[in-house]
């Protein structure tokens, strides 16, 4: 057993021997193959450890800020303002392109605004005109219908619509009938409060001058204050 244990201490130190001896030519080998000096060993440690660089940087720093800046000569300043000049050209034609664009959108949209509210304003009147001509051709009906009626009947369907503040309505179908027919309807408004309620009518029938001479004469008024006129009985 002691044998054993001397024999693998004899060969453990023939290998490290080996080893080392192998270490030390290939030490020397790369010494005198790439001119190894103990500076250089010392800057490659030193680079190893990160310390070399560090002072490099610093070195090169510390010549930048000495070396004094160039200062740009005139042609490059120049150059320099001629760029400036010219990009603010630029810009400036961009905006001006920009601003005719929109003015000619705000063109068109103005004019397409006017023709809108003029068709508007053409619907507008097309249909007041359509509603105009319903009125009218309502109330020629109703004015049809009136005279068709006794006088008696027709003056209460008128006096009607005057408690319900439609004289304007009541206007127009007397304007439209004949005299005779609407002198008959107004004798029927005989009370003092019946003439009161027509005496309106009276003024604006005046004043469109479309009432009749029968009507405008001073012997028939007292009639459609209070008596009936002759042949309505």
């Amino acid at each position: 057993m002691g044998r054993v244990l001397e024999g693998l201490l004899s060969a453990a130190l023939y290998f490290f021997a080996a080893m080392a001896i192998g270490a030390l030519c290939i030490a020397g080998h790369l010494w005198f193959a790439w001119g190894l000096t103990p500076a250089k060993v010392r800057r490659g440690l030193a680079v190893m450890r990160g310390e070399q660089q560090t002072a490099e940087s610093s070195s090169l720093k510390i010549q930048e800020k000495s070396e004094p800046q160039e200062e740009p000569s005139y042609e490059a300043i120049l150059q320099q303002r001629t760029l400036e000049y010219r990009d603010i050209e630029l810009k400036n034609k961009m905006l001006m392109s920009y601003k005719d664009e929109i003015e000619n959108i705000r063109q068109q949209v103005d004019y397409k605004e006017k023709i809108i509210a003029e068709k508007e304003k053409k619907l507008e009147t097309l249909i007041a005109q359509t509603r105009q001509e319903a009125e009218d051709a309502g109330l020629e009906t109703v004015r049809r219908t009136l005279e068709s009626l006794r006088p008696a009947q027709a003056k209460e369907l008128i006096s009607e619509m005057l408690n319900r503040n439609e004289l304007d309505d009541v206007v127009r179908l007397l304007q439209g009938m004949n005299d005779s027919k609407r002198a008959r309807i107004i004798g029927e408004f005989r009370t003092p409060q019946e003439a009161e309620q027509i005496a309106e009518v009276l003024r604006r029938l005046r004043e469109g001058g479309v009432i009749g001479e029968s009507m405008a004469t001073p012997n028939r008024l007292p009639a459609v204050a209070g008596t009936a006129p002759a042949g309505t009985q």
